[in-house]
């Protein structure tokens, strides 16, 4: 399809939003991301991302589709001091030591706003890309049958702007549904997946001369505590606790390496006690994962949809929310290359292919939001929730299972590979 000219904006720039303009400067002739704090930079994590301060990681199927999309980013990202690691590189504790084994599979392990500065420079110095930051979107304009551009509210003032296209990557704060009940359209509906959850992490540093830690995953199942230990830029040390919501969050530096201490294995603590630390514990709560089933919807407004955690947000603890922004952004660049966005059907179109994207993340962590709620739990549930427990010991003596896992963490895979017969007989039989 040869590319559609006139201009769409971008409501939001988050990383789907950054990802999401990169797209669409293929297809318009401008493109513009409407910002309501400024764009990322590599110093502090966004006001509207508060999960910006904890550990993240572009997983290796959504360094693929961003490496695609930015030709380069991520031997810049490690030039700049991110982490490219293999399963090899990784010391992981879930029930028992993970099998190390040689695996192609690389992810990318760095600070949230490293990440986001190095998209934002780069999308805003795409030629098509106009940024206007510290704006907030008043108000979607146009009818129940199409959006037809925004109302922007500004230091200035209020003025609106036309647009052939939107995409509202606002994450949580999306108003879509809103905007549509005012237009007399039906909502989406929506999902939660409980599993209260909190978060602290600090930066650290070794001291001069000596080296830092190599990656650490280091859980203790049946508590939900665990900790990620990620070697980042400028030479620091992100750590990262990720604990259940009613265990009260360490507000020192002797509470965070008690949390440490009472993991199932010293290695954790070993790692970051030596380290200095140069932050105040950055803290945050989750708690469910949330989706909007827009793909369920029977009338759809044209000429606007939604993206990344606008869609569907996930409990950080299991790293998919970049990946998944990453994926849905490949998603609608296949739409946009077979079908102009302002025809009729192209919004249903666009959910149609969003819905297994995000069901391929919310199954796993779904089912481990019942693990300690009888009530949540029928016969299958209790089967599957004994048979993922089983199958995290298993992986720490099959390297099979063991990569097939990490295959389907780096969403490579579909999960339903773990329940195929090479896994499911060694699982069982182990």
């Amino acid at each position: 399809m040869t590319p559609t000219k006139g201009h769409a904006i971008v409501l939001g720039g988050s990383i789907s939003g950054l990802l999401a303009a990169r797209v669409l400067t293929d297809h318009f002739d401008r493109v513009t991301i409407v910002e309501k704090d400024k764009l990322a930079n590599d110093l502090e994590p966004r006001k509207s991302a508060p999960q910006g301060a904890h550990a993240h990681a572009l997983l290796s199927r959504g360094r693929t589709i961003v490496e695609g999309l930015f030709p380069g980013i991520s031997d810049e990202l490690v030039k700049g001091g991110a982490t490219l690691a293999g399963i090899q590189d990784v010391r992981v504790y879930i029930l028992g030591w993970r099998i190390s084994f040689e695996d192609s599979d690389r992810v990318l392990a760095m600070t949230r706003p490293f990440f986001e500065s190095t998209l934002a420079r780069r999308t805003s110095a795409l030629n098509k890309v106009s940024v206007l930051e510290e704006t907030e979107v008043a108000e979607i304009t146009g009818t129940p049958d199409r959006a037809t551009g925004i109302t922007v509210r500004d230091a200035n003032g209020t003025r609106d702007l036309a647009a052939d296209f939107i995409i509202d990557a606002r994450g949580r704060a999306s108003n879509l549904a809103d905007w549509m009940k005012q237009m007399g359209l039906e909502g989406p509906p929506h999902v939660t997946s409980p599993l209260a959850s909190c978060y602290s992490s600090c930066l650290y540093e070794p001291e001069p001369g000596a080296p830092r830690p190599r990656l650490h995953q280091v859980a203790k199942f049946e508590d939900k505590l665990g900790v990620l230990i990620f070697p980042v830029e400028k030479n620091r040390v992100l750590v990262s606790l990720g604990a259940n919501a009613i265990m009260p969050m360490p507000k020192t530096q002797e509470a965070f390496l008690a949390y440490l201490h009472a993991l199932p294995v010293p290695d954790a603590y070993d790692a970051v006690k030596p380290l200095r630390a140069l932050t105040p514990i950055a803290h945050s709560r989750f708690s469910a994962s949330v989706r909007r089933d827009y793909h369920m919807l029977k009338r759809l407004p044209e000429g606007i949809v939604a993206i990344g955690d606008a869609i569907a947000s996930f409990n950080p603890v299991f790293g998919q929310g970049m990946t998944v922004a990453a994926l849905e952004v490949e998603w609608l660049a296949k739409c946009l290359a077979k079908t102009d966005p302002r025809a009729n059907g192209f919004a249903k179109s666009y959910y149609a292919g969003v819905k297994p994207i995000v069901d391929l993340a919310w199954g796993l962590p779904d089912l481990e939001a019942r693990r300690n709620n009888p009530k949540a739990q029928n016969w299958l549930i209790r089967f599957l929730l004994w048979y993922t427990e089983r199958m995290q010991k298993t992986a720490t003596r099959s390297v099979y299972v063991a990569r097939t896992l990490l295959r389907v963490q780096n969403m490579v895979e579909p999960p339903a590979k773990l329940f195929g017969p090479p896994v499911f007989f060694r699982v069982l039989f182990a």
